[in-house]
C-alpha cells in the first residue's frame, strides 16, 4: 500500500468518516476507520456493473457489483442519491442504504445566462430552437439516441441546431458521422452554464445514471427536458409539468416524445416548471440532511 501523505486516522481522529468511492483511494481509508473503532459511511455513485454490460464485460462487472455490495455492507451506512438507486441495491440485498439526494447551484445555473451571441456560434437564428446534450460522450450514456432524436426532430423543423457538450472516448467517432451537431468539448463553471441557457431543449438519454446531475443543472437553466422515467427524472420531474419523460430503454418512446418539444408554448410551459422545482433543490438543505444523517449514525454506535 503506498504511504499516506494526509494525516492517519489515529492521530487526527474524526468523528465520523466518509467514504466517497470505493476504489483503491476509499479502501484503506475504509479499513483504518473500522480498526479504529470510527463509524464510517459511503457514498455509491456509480453502477459499474450497468457500465460495464454497455461494454460487452458483464463477466467484469458482476465481479466488481459483488466487490461493491462486499465494500459497503462493512459500512455504518450507504447513502445514494434517488429512490431508484436505493430500490435497486436493496433488490440486490444491500442492507443499510438510506438516500441523500443533490442539488444544484441556482445562481450558477440561471436561464439568465442566455448569451445570443453564443447561440449565433451554434448557427441558431432568432428563436429557432437549439437541443443540447451534456454529459461524458461514451457508450454507456446512450448519445447516439440523442443525436437520432435530433435528426428526427430535424425532419419537422429544420432550422433546429444540436450541442453536446463534452468529451469521451467516442468524440472523435460522432464528429466524423454527425457533421451537422456541434462538439465543442468540456465546459464547466460560467462557461458550462452559459451553454445550457443559451439552448431551449435538453435530450438526456442516458440509462446508467444513479442520479443524473446534468438533469437539474438543465431544469435549473430553464430547459424543456425529456429523460428516461427513474433517477433524478423519476424523483423529481412531473411528466408534462416540468419535463417529459418516458419509460426506461423505450427509444421508440423517447424520439416519439422529442418531437412533442418542437412546440414553442410546451417548451415554454416545462421551462417554467423546471425552473421552480430546480429552487427547491438548494445545497444547503442537502448538506443539512447530510449532518442529520451523521448524527444519527454516531448515535447508532454509541447505544
Amino acid at each position: 500500500m503506498a504511504r499516506e501523505h494526509s494525516p492517519p486516522l489515529a492521530k487526527d481522529r474524526p468523528d465520523i468518516v466518509y467514504v466517497a468511492i470505493e476504489t483503491p483511494l476509499g479502501f484503506p481509508r475504509r479499513e483504518s476507520a473500522i480498526r479504529l473503532g470510527i463509524p464510517v459511511v459511503g457514498g455509491f455513485h456509480t453502477n459499474f456493473y450497468e457500465y460495464l454490460q454497455k461494454y460487452g464485460a458483464g463477466w467484469v462487472g458482476e465481479k466488481v457489483w459483488r466487490y461493491q455490495k462486499w465494500f459497503h455492507e462493512r459500512l455504518n451506512q450507504t447513502l445514494v442519491p434517488s429512490p431508484d438507486a436505493r430500490d435497486k441495491l436493496t433488490a440486490a440485498g444491500f442492507t443499510k442504504v438510506s438516500i441523500l439526494g443533490r442539488g444544484v447551484d441556482i445562481s450558477l445555473f440561471d436561464p439568465s445566462r442566455r448569451s445570443e451571441s453564443l447561440r449565433r456560434e451554434f448557427g441558431a437564428v432568432g428563436n429557432s430552437p437549439v437541443a443540447i446534450v451534456v454529459g461524458r460522450v461514451s457508450g454507456e450514456k446512450n448519445i447516439n439516441l440523442a443525436i437520432r432524436a435530433f435528426t428526427r426532430m430535424q425532419q419537422f423543423c429544420p432550422e433546429i441546431k444540436c450541442v453536446v457538450v463534452g468529451d469521451g472516448p467516442i468524440l472523435a467517432k460522432l464528429k466524423r458521422e454527425n457533421p451537422n451537431v456541434k462538439f465543442p468539448g468540456y465546459k464547466t463553471g460560467e462557461e458550462l452554464a452559459t451553454y445550457y441557457a443559451s439552448a431551449d431543449i435538453m435530450l438526456f438519454p442516458s440509462e446508467t445514471e444513479t442520479f443524473g446531475n446534468v438533469l437539474i443543472e438543465g431544469m435549473a437553466s430553464g430547459l424543456a427536458t425529456l429523460s428516461y422515467d427513474y433517477a433524478a427524472a423519476a424523483w423529481h420531474g412531473e411528466n408534462e409539468k416540468n419535463l417529459l419523460k418516458v419509460t426506461k430503454g423505450d427509444e421508440d418512446a423517447f424520439l416519439q416524445a422529442a418531437e412533442k418539444l418542437l412546440d414553442p408554448e410546451r417548451r415554454a410551459r416545462l421551462a417554467k416548471g423546471a425552473r421552480l422545482t430546480a429552487e427547491k433543490l438548494s445545497w444547503p438543505g442537502i448538506v443539512a440532511e447530510l449532518e442529520t444523517i451523521f448524527r444519527e449514525v454516531m448515535n447508532e454506535r454509541t447505544k
